[in-house]
């Protein structure tokens, strides 16, 4: 029996306010990790919360692009190594804080 060829998955579609709560996550992380890992690198960030969390790599990337939305399991991992609660890393900044991409930029 032949098989029909594979057709590429649709991309699924992000509400609105999941992306707002995806980017409001990512914002907290990069504010929280430039505070607690300054004059870190990217890579070195990403393997620290790796071994400290016990979650991928990829995982850990697609969470701090807002690729995808991550599990709760993962969000409160990495919560519990910065020393904040979950909540805390969905509530919207007060301001412009430093982002620990752009911190080489300064430099």
């Amino acid at each position: 029996m032949a098989r029909a060829p594979k057709t590429a998955r649709p991309s699924k579609v992000v509400s609105h306010p999941a992306q707002v709560a995806r980017d409001t996550l990512v914002a907290n992380l990069q504010a929280r990790i430039a505070v607690q890992y300054p004059n870190w690198s990217k890579t070195r960030v990403y393997e620290r919360l790796v071994k400290a969390t016990g979650h991928s790599l990829s995982s850990i990337q697609r969470m701090m692009s807002a690729e995808t939305g991550p599990s709760i399991d993962t969000v409160a991992n990495v919560a519990h190594h910065l020393g904040v609660t979950m909540q805390a890393l969905f509530e919207p900044l007060p301001g412009p804080l430093p982002r620990f991409e752009d911190r080489r930029k300064q430099g």
